[in-house]
């Protein structure tokens, strides 16, 4: 049986990098951040929600100078996005829970959620498998009208994930 050594290559590619390419891309990977403190939300004003602590990043994702992203970095084609965020508080008017891409909402694929403010305090957000390049950061937004200034709480119930897909 022939062994491979470093440098082999087929086609210009090289076999053992490919085969480390291959079997990372099958171990998965990821990151799970969550809000370890309570964040006020001021009434009618989209804010990013800003973790704090993470719980596993296999590849980078976070950055605590960023910390309301997860970034995808290089080697990465698709992901899916999940969040959990916990409202301290019910009451009167909407609450609204956003993933967005690049700063902006409305991605195809992308989840909202939008719910009068008595309803259950615990909101669960998964997205589709969307396409991905080096670069392209999510967020987690939250909105609400209650009319007086809100909080998430700071627990294992706010939390965001990033899967690597492919």
């Amino acid at each position: 049986m022939a062994q491979l050594k470093a440098g082999t290559t087929i086609d210009g590619r090289d076999i053992l990098q490919e085969i480390d390419d291959l079997a990372n891309k099958a171990r998965g990977g990821g990151a799970l951040v969550n809000l370890n403190t309570t964040q006020l939300i001021p009434n009618e004003s989209y804010t990013k929600v800003s973790f704090n602590n993470v719980i596993y990043d296999t590849d980078g994702f976070y950055n605590n100078n960023l910390p309301t992203r997860l970034t995808v970095p290089s080697g990465v084609s698709k992901v899916k996005v999940i969040a959990n965020i916990e409202w301290g508080q019910t009451g009167t008017g909407r609450r609204v829970v956003e993933i967005w891409k690049n700063g902006v909402d409305g991605n195809h694929g992308l989840p909202k959620d939008s719910r009068a403010g008595s309803a259950d305090p615990s909101v669960n957000l998964s997205s589709s498998v969307i396409e991905v390049a080096q670069g392209d950061y999510f967020e987690v937004l939250v909105f609400h009208n209650g009319g007086l200034n809100m909080s998430i709480q700071g627990s294992h119930s706010t939390w965001f994930s990033i899967e690597v897909i492919e």
